[in-house]
């Protein structure tokens, strides 16, 4: 009897392991899609969980899981405390390619292009927000218009996207995956998110030449490299974001998020189509 008693639990203690080996790979038996973004790693996880936060632009395929970011570096966040960028030396080398100043009446001109865009597309008609990619970056390029009075209500720096290079003096443009370039056109502001960078909001492309915006992840959102004052230095740049100061961000979220309908971002070059059109 008592070989028999012995027999028993040895015989229940394999069982017992067995079944918890198997609760275990039935737990990571699911395979996760990873990708990356902006230097980001990614992985979206395909159980049935929701992720409360997530990090990074938005994942083009709308129907599956939001993405959540794994093994983060603190090089990967961006910190967001900063107001003054001091650029390196190799960065003031060369002159910055483009103009210093575009007038209050261009600007408008062009804000009166976009609210008749906005009213036969049924979009926000009250602001706006349109960027002259033209102007150097260390100057103020990103204006937020009034429609309804036509005046200009606030302006900011915004950077444009590197390309190829590690920074560049002059601007590609191009609408390719990959390319790292500002796209220009029109773009639907869509909802926010909290992203790599904190508060973004999705960018939708309305023409040809940045269509491709959502599945690029061009997104708008802060970096706290870029200052609020002017320079006479090139600002840090972007894979192709339009991003702005975190202080600019927070004073233009509610002007976003209090609209009834989506509102529109313009970003046009004034002195033609620039190095390259890809």
């Amino acid at each position: 009897m008592k070989h028999l008693s012995f027999c028993a639990s040895i015989t229940g203690c394999v069982l017992f392991i067995l079944l918890l080996s198997s609760c275990r790979t039935a737990k990571s038996g699911t395979v996760p899609f990873t990708a990356s973004i902006e230097g980001v790693r990614l992985i979206k996880s395909t159980s049935s969980q929701k992720a409360s936060n997530f990090i990074g632009p938005p994942s083009p395929f709308p129907d599956e899981p939001l993405a959540i970011a794994k093994k983060l570096t603190g090089s990967n966040i961006e910190k967001g405390g900063k107001t003054t960028f001091v650029a390196p030396k190799w960065a003031t080398k060369k002159p910055e390619i483009g103009i210093e100043h575009y007038s209050e009446a261009e600007v408008l001109q062009q804000a009166k292009l976009l609210k008749q865009y906005a009213l036969e597309n049924d979009y926000e008609t009250s602001y706006a927000f349109l960027i002259n990619i033209r102007v150097k970056s260390g100057k103020k390029r990103f204006y937020m218009v009034n429609l309804e009075t036509m005046t200009i209500v606030n302006s900011a720096l915004v950077a444009h996207g590197r390309g190829e290079e590690r920074f560049t003096f002059d601007k590609d443009f191009s609408n390719a995956p990959g390319s790292n370039c500002t796209s220009l056109g029109r773009y639907k502001i869509g909802k926010p998110y909290t992203g790599q960078f904190g508060l973004a909001y999705r960018l939708y492309g309305l023409d040809n030449s940045n269509n491709n915006a959502y599945k690029r992840f061009v997104v708008l959102h802060a970096m706290g490299c870029i200052s609020n004052e002017e320079s006479n230095v090139p600002t840090c740049q972007s894979e192709g974001c339009p991003a702005v100061s975190p202080q600019f961000l927070q004073e233009i979220q509610p002007v976003i998020e209090s609209r009834k309908k989506p509102m529109l971002l313009w970003v046009f070059n004034s002195a033609g189509n620039g190095r390259a059109n890809k």
